[in-house]
């Protein structure tokens, strides 16, 4: 009986570890980069609930890309999210940046810049991700609201009738979310079995017609819909399922997957490897020597046949020093205080590259 008893608690023990609490300190931190790997085949979607076995040890990897995470001032575009302080970047799209803020109370995506030699876009919301601390059965909820672009009309439909004057129309779209940490267990990847946490966020996705008539922004009424043969589609709901592992040397989701509500299988992205050290991602590379580094009263820039753009800043972002060089050029640092700097540089083709560097007294 005793024996009995001694297993019975040594079960709840075992269950209660199970039941990991995700923190801030366990997001992948800047200056690294993680590889999710995707497999094509549909997989049985993971159950929520308590205490879970989700057993994926058998995903394959269709196909691969890797994830850079830094600073928002190693990238192109970072001055329009201000409140940053995390970004990420895909080796498939150097020229997509996503900016997020991190700080102990949650995660927060603040939007993208995606630029390219013919268009530039940028959308800025600011969306919550993860709350923490994060334990199981925890929710929220969130709604966003992204505004398309104002097409300018200037007329009136029917002259006399019923409709407005209409100076501009837009389509935009709505998301309504509900977060939940609903489940815990033991997750099995290619990569191992993790404590883990799943996270299911509720995304129903609504668009509408919004006019500018007489000073302000209103509901395009039916009539003005159908004068135009605009189709708004019903709303739509996805469901975003991620589990973190409360590991800072992984950090990173150690599979996602989305699906719809009939759903009952999906295709998976999953955790590669452990995530690794890297450099700031680009779409070209070049080489770039700085020295000397500590440094106290002048700093050597060289990058052989090349035309650049330099800045020296510090971990925020400010921007203390910058010009302009070809090949080679010596930067006078001797009114910078000491401390951890940035030097970052920017080529002609929008190639960014930094490098930190140490200033002394």
């Amino acid at each position: 009986m005793k024996n009995l008893l001694t297993i019975f608690l040594s079960c709840l023990v075992s269950q209660a570890f199970s039941q990991i609490i995700l923190e801030s300190a366990h997001v992948i931190p800047t200056g690294r980069q993680y590889i999710m790997a995707t497999d094509n085949k549909s997989q049985k979607l993971a159950p929520a609930g308590p205490n879970q076995n989700w057993n994926y040890a058998s995903l394959n990897s269709s196909k691969k890309d890797t994830t850079r995470t830094g600073m928002p001032f190693w990238y192109k575009g970072f001055s329009n999210f201000p409140q940053s302080n995390y970004a990420t970047i895909n080796s498939t799209d150097n020229n997509t940046v996503n900016f997020y803020e991190l700080n102990d109370n949650a995660f927060y995506n603040h939007g993208v810049y995606a630029s390219t030699d013919t268009s530039l876009n940028i959308v800025k919301m600011k969306t919550q991700i993860f709350q923490f601390p994060g334990h199981f059965q925890d929710a929220f909820n969130e709604s966003d609201t992204i505004f398309g672009l104002s097409l300018e009309l200037g007329f009136d439909p029917d002259t006399a009738g019923p409709m407005p004057f209409l100076d501009s129309l837009r389509i935009s779209t709505r998301f309504d979310r509900l977060v939940e940490l609903n489940g815990w267990g033991k997750l099995t990847t290619p990569i191992g079995t993790f404590d883990a946490l799943r996270q299911n966020t509720r995304n129903i996705i609504s668009q509408f017609v919004m006019i500018y008539s007489n000073g302000n922004w209103i509901s395009a009424p039916k009539s003005v819909i159908d004068y135009f043969g605009l189709f708004i589609p019903q709303p739509d709901t996805v469901h975003n399922v991620i589990f973190m592992t409360n590991s800072g040397a992984y950090g990173a989701p150690l599979l996602t997957y989305s699906n719809r509500n009939k759903d009952t299988s999906a295709t998976m992205k999953w955790l590669f490897q452990t995530p690794t050290k890297s450099s700031v991602a680009s779409s070209n590379t070049f080489e770039l020597n700085i020295y000397p580094n500590p440094c106290s009263e002048h700093l050597k820039l060289e990058i052989p046949g090349l035309t650049a753009h330099y800045k020296i800043v510090n971990v925020l972002g400010q921007v203390f020093i910058e010009g302009d060089f070809q090949d080679n050029t010596t930067v006078d640092i001797q009114d910078l205080s000491e401390g951890i700097y940035y030097v970052q540089i920017e080529s002609e083709s929008g190639t960014l590259l930094t490098r930190k560097i140490i200033v002394t007294n």
